[in-house]
């Protein structure tokens, strides 16, 4: 399930409706510009031929009707199944962009080099791990079918039949299938051959069918083309990533490698954060898990939900050492406002350093608009008066997609079983319910669309993990013994 999924759907305004629109328009014009290109460079050496090729203006006409047709489908579709992803403009331009570098990238390996060594799952590959698998399958429709018009209008651009499109289209379904949720490149690489499988087949039966000499160039080329096309994606993914800021899951993993700088600031400068951020990521990983959301991303997200207590971590609990609390020698309403600080230093913190807004936006929502109660109590006593509780309060925004709700949820009960002394079943259960119907009474789910059944399985998973880490253990004979000593030194004062 892609990150876009798990949010609330937007509205759409006119100017939002004419955006796409001509964002569809323009990539008409460029599709349209690539194919004037390719009949170009198709006529060079022949003196008139492009002026003579476009007499009449049929196959152009024809040709731009066409195209027209088929992207217009594909924004039906787009718009009925997911209208958020239509909403950005930088989505629809990435899946534009990746089909036309693909286009580019098809002639010239096909007019270069060889035919058979065309990258046809490479548009599918690099949208299903930049968005989703359905993405993936629409963009392998869209690419199949601007191709196919390049060859049938333009007479000379790829000197093949139709049918290997066909092979093709086989081909980056069968990379769509078996390459999905694939974290690793070596297994990517293994897997690759799969795509060459349709390709070898193509040209085994032109062979048979043509009675054509066996050319030792053509056979490695339809064997290898898989492995081509997993090598350009690997090559183009970085690229796309940081154009347009969006995460794919190799770059979910190297956020969670302990040597990225930021968490090796949250190890030296945050321990205790950083310990409990670790808790936080395998409890929200089995929440994501349980619900539907996309667990590496939840994973990540927890992570750096904390992250902006890097800058004065000596202000929180976690980190604090020799029994020494700054806030003693602070006003209440001053400590509230350095603790609810750390969700905007997180996001501010994470936005300079290039990572993607949607894991900045969990920082400034995992608190939402909760009440920092400690310091609003501490606060009360010490005036008669009515205590604003919005400057003892978080200023949100209230989480917006499931993800910023379990976090929320996990981070609060991260913290609260720790200090727990009866840790069985029942008061956990209890404790994690108290803690999900603290947050619903004060609002904090009402802008993103998790349900109760969906809190109710975040309560049973975080009761069954607690559980599980908490168990009782086998004392030792001096464990025992020192207990003794304990309770009879109790008894005896």
């Amino acid at each position: 399930m892609s990150v876009n999924s798990c949010r609330k759907m937007q509205i759409w305004t006119r100017r939002d409706t004419f955006r796409s629109t001509l964002i569809f328009f323009i990539n008409v014009v460029i599709c349209t510009l690539l194919f004037l290109l390719t009949v170009y460079l198709n006529c060079r050496g022949v003196e008139g031929a492009f002026l003579e090729y476009f007499n009449h203006y049929e196959k152009i006409l024809q040709f731009v009707a066409f195209l027209i047709l088929t992207c217009g489908v594909v924004g039906l579709f787009l718009f009925f199944d997911d209208r958020d992803f239509l909403k950005s403009s930088a989505n629809i331009e990435l899946m534009f962009l990746v089909v036309e570098l693909t286009i580019i990238i098809a002639y010239a390996l096909a007019e270069y080099v060889n035919v058979y060594l065309i990258p046809f799952a490479l548009p599918s590959l690099l949208i299903m791990f930049l968005f989703d698998k359905r993405k993936g399958l629409i963009v392998n429709v869209l690419f199949t079918g601007v191709i196919v018009l390049f060859i049938r209008y333009s007479q000379t651009v790829l000197d093949v039949s139709n049918v290997l499109f066909i092979a093709g289209f086989i081909a980056s379904m069968l990379a769509i299938i078996t390459m999905d949720k694939v974290y690793s490149r070596f297994v990517l690489f293994v897997r690759s051959f799969v795509m060459s499988f349709p390709i070898a087949v193509f040209y085994a039966l032109r062979l048979i069918n043509s009675g054509e000499p066996i050319v030792v160039m053509d056979i490695v080329c339809a064997v290898m083309t898989g492995v081509a096309t997993t090598l350009v994606f690997v090559l183009l993914l970085p690229f796309f990533e940081g154009l347009f800021k969006k995460n794919s899951c190799f770059r979910l993993a190297e956020m969670t490698n302990h040597n990225n700088r930021l968490i090796k600031r949250l190890i030296v400068n945050a321990p205790g954060t950083f310990h409990h951020s670790i808790a936080v990521s395998n409890l929200a990983e089995a929440c994501a898990i349980a619900v539907g959301e996309d667990a590496l991303f939840t994973r990540v997200c927890a992570y750096y939900h904390d992250i902006g207590k890097i800058r004065r971590p000596e202000f929180f609990k976690e980190n604090q050492r020799d029994n020494r609390n700054p806030h003693d020698d602070l006003t209440p309403e001053l400590s509230a406002n350095i603790i609810r600080s750390h969700t905007q230093d997180g996001y501010d913190l994470l936005i300079k350093n290039r990572f993607p807004k949607e894991i900045a936006d969990i920082c400034l929502q995992h608190h939402g608009t909760m009440p920092i109660t400690f310091f609003y109590d501490k606060a009360k006593k010490f005036t008669d008066g009515e205590v604003d509780i919005n400057k003892y309060s978080y200023q949100g925004p209230k989480p917006q997609s499931k993800v910023a709700a379990i976090i929320m949820i996990v981070d609060g009960c991260e913290a609260v079983v720790r200090t727990l002394s009866d840790r069985s079943y029942e008061n956990i259960y209890k404790e994690i319910k108290k803690i999900v119907q603290t947050r619903m009474d004060y609002g904090q789910f009402d802008e993103c669309e998790i349900t109760s059944n969906d809190l109710s399985i975040i309560t049973d998973v975080l009761t069954a993990s607690f559980t599980s880490v908490y168990h009782d253990r086998i004392l030792y004979p001096e464990q025992v013994e020192e207990a003794k000593r304990q309770r009879k030194k109790k008894k005896n004062a």
